[in-house]
């Protein structure tokens, strides 16, 4: 009894010991990122608080870029954003929760929880940001999940008058359907509670930089 005792006494000071380093690491690792790559755009305020990350340059035709999975705007400042404005006005957003948007208001973010915002949600966030900066009758282009929220942003103007209503929908390699295939098991254990409180701060305090520029 004395031995278990000291076990299970062993096993939760080093369970303790690797959550607080484990945590640390990550959060020196999160200041450090954002101290690298900082907010390069400007931010408007949507109901319930939220914040809204943006940048917008050009003059002409609105025209919204949303960023696909796991990215934010600045995947568009590699290239294509400037291309577009001498003929558009540019508009690109943070999706919410990713980059320095704000999550979409009452969304839980607890360590173990799972939900994240539908495509109905950002879109009506995101659609509320535009119509504060005064966009109207957009060219809505989405990339990769970025697509579904352009989809999603149409379908908000079909039963609605709003300035902000999609004049057209451009789809780069846009999710649209249910995906065919199971996402795998890196996936589905990430985005369960356990996982989502054990691996996504473990690959966030201890995946080597080099790994991630890799995968990039």
């Amino acid at each position: 009894m004395k031995l278990a005792r000291k076990a299970f006494t062993t096993a939760a000071l080093a369970l303790g010991l690797g959550t607080l380093v484990t945590g640390c690491t990550e959060g020196y690792r999160v200041r450090q990122a954002e101290q690298a790559f900082p907010p390069i755009g400007q931010f408007v305020t949507v109901s319930g608080g939220a914040k809204v990350h943006y940048i917008q340059a050009g003059a002409g035709p609105d025209v919204v870029l949303i960023h696909g999975a796991g990215g934010n705007l600045r995947d568009f400042k590699f290239d294509l954003f400037d291309r577009l404005t001498d003929r558009y006005r540019v508009t690109a957003f943070d999706r919410p929760g990713l980059g320095y948007t704000d999550r979409f208001p009452g969304i839980a973010t607890g360590p173990f929880a799972t939900a994240g915002e539908s495509p109905e949600q950002q879109a009506t966030m995101l659609r509320e940001a535009a119509q504060s900066l005064g966009i109207t009758r957009p060219v809505v282009v989405g990339h990769s999940f970025g697509g579904i929220v352009a989809y999603e942003w149409a379908i908000l103007g079909l039963d609605t008058q709003s300035d902000v209503n999609a004049a057209a929908v451009v789809s780069f390699a846009g999710v649209a359907m249910p995906w065919p295939d199971p996402l795998g098991p890196f996936y589905t254990f990430n985005g369960s509670a356990i996982g989502g409180a054990t691996a996504v701060p473990l690959i966030a305090a201890f995946v080597p930089d080099k790994k991630v520029e890799d995968v990039i």
